[in-house]
């Protein structure tokens, strides 16, 4: 099985934050992530989550 991964790179673009932003959330341990070599992954379904977190309700327009 294959996991889906990105850079920090690629992950900064995604976020709208600097590269070097990834790097202090990793290191704060706020972005999971694995080594292949000396390479930082960041697997796609840890994204998802961070971005996912809260979604807000949308409000249904009801009145009661």
């Amino acid at each position: 099985m294959q996991v889906e991964a990105y850079t920090a790179e690629e992950v900064a673009k995604l976020l709208r934050v600097s590269r070097q932003t990834v790097y202090t959330l990793i290191r704060e341990g706020k972005i999971p992530h694995f080594k292949v070599g000396n390479k930082v992954r960041i697997k796609r379904v840890d994204i998802e989550k961070i971005t996912n977190t809260n979604p807000q309700p949308q409000p249904t327009g009801e009145v009661k």
